[in-house]
């Protein structure tokens, strides 16, 4: 067996992680969501009252530009759902990555609505 294509093959392991990755924003991202739309909110200041699908679009446009996954999507959200299901098709470590980066994105908008910024 040739072990260079054999460490190129997907595991089953591979999607599982990332679908309990996937799992675990998802569940931050509605958390940043309701803290939005319950009032209080301080994590878009100055943009007035702004809308999470507009905060989801902005945010996998900035994405996008970096990971090539995101191009001509206009959210994450479904890309994540699509993880969850194991039903997204994604080289294992620019997947890796692009939950990375969107986990670092979410603790930003997380960050500030605590009041850090």
């Amino acid at each position: 067996m040739n072990t260079a294509l054999a460490g190129a093959r997907k595991s089953p392991t591979d999607s599982l992680l990332a679908a309990l990755s996937a799992t675990r924003l998802l569940g931050r991202w509605s958390l940043v969501c309701q803290r939005h739309d319950g009032g209080g909110c301080s994590c878009c200041p100055g943009l007035g009252d702004i809308k999470m699908a507009e905060v989801e679009r902005l945010l996998c446009k900035d994405l996008g530009a970096r990971h090539a996954l995101l191009q001509n999507r206009d959210g994450f959200v479904e890309l994540l759902r699509l993880c969850v299901a194991r039903n997204f098709d994604a080289e294992p470590q620019e997947l890796s990555v692009l939950l990375e980066d969107i986990g670092k994105a979410i603790n930003e908008l997380e960050r500030v609505q605590s009041g850090f910024y």
